[in-house]
């Protein structure tokens, strides 16, 4: 199985592109031969999901309540080959963390969690909320499943930022 990290920066699209971007997403992960792909900061709104027919992937998202600023987000784009291994479907815990589960060859379970942890400029008790969230949900993965925790943790490398 090929797994793969992307910060896509919104999935949001103008009327200004030939494709949509979920379109353009699925149509590389095909190229790449990836199955699933924890995307981060979307920027959608609400939960939703849908397919991306011709590339054969299906996008499970979770953003801000409707009406909210659309920042952050994520979501997994997953082969739509993929659903009959599927054991529990994506499903937001936060517009920040997004899990689901599937099922993988001798009987193994993997639980996939995809991230986008809050930027430098969040509040200390955004970041600590987050962390709260996400250490809830590695410590509700049964001990003999497979755990991945795919996502944009926003870490800053390098001399050129000041704390």
């Amino acid at each position: 199985m090929h797994l793969t990290v992307w910060n896509v920066q919104t999935l949001l699209d103008r009327g200004d592109r030939h494709e949509r971007r979920t379109a353009t997403i699925a149509r590389k992960m095909a190229s790449y031969s990836i199955d699933i792909s924890a995307l981060s900061e979307t920027h959608t709104s609400g939960s939703t999901q849908f397919k991306e027919v011709g590339a054969g992937y299906i996008f499970f998202c979770i953003g801000h309540q409707e009406g909210e600023m659309c920042h952050g987000g994520v979501d997994f784009a997953i082969r739509s080959t993929l659903l009959k291994t599927v054991q529990e479907m994506p499903h937001g815990i936060s517009p920040q963390l997004m899990k689901f589960q599937v099922n993988l060859e001798g009987g193994h379970t993997a639980t996939l969690i995809s991230c986008y942890a809050p930027t430098s400029a969040a509040s200390q008790d955004e970041k600590e909320e987050f962390y709260e969230q996400l250490s809830l949900a590695v410590d509700a993965v049964a001990f003999k499943d497979k755990l991945f925790v795919l996502g944009n943790f926003n870490a800053w490398a390098g001399r050129a930022h000041q704390l």
